[in-house]
């Protein structure tokens, strides 16, 4: 341990501080870049706009800005029942036969 009377015998301390300090950031960016060539390189592909889409299927807009799950059930058409569903389930009363 240094006291102050022994570091004002070491003009250039400041200087020591430095380069230590100078080479220990050097050796943890030589670290890290070593830790970033080992991980794997995976590809990301996501659609979010199909993942939305396919979030809304089964949801019903309120004017609250809320939502409210609805029956999936399609008629011949093509349009939705919008009845609320039952309790685990995707289908409303009438659908769930």
């Amino acid at each position: 341990m240094q006291t102050r009377s022994m570091a004002r015998n070491r003009p250039n301390i400041s200087l020591e501080i430095k380069e230590m300090v100078s080479d220990y950031i050097r050796e943890t960016a030589f670290e890290k870049r070593e830790a970033a060539d080992l991980r794997p390189v995976f590809e990301v592909d996501i659609d979010f706009d199909g993942a939305s889409r396919a979030w809304h299927q089964n949801k019903k807009k309120l004017h609250d800005c809320t939502y409210k799950y609805i029956c999936v059930h399609c008629s011949i058409s093509g349009r939705k029942c919008c009845r609320a569903p039952l309790a685990d389930s995707n289908y409303c009363k009438a659908h769930s036969k």
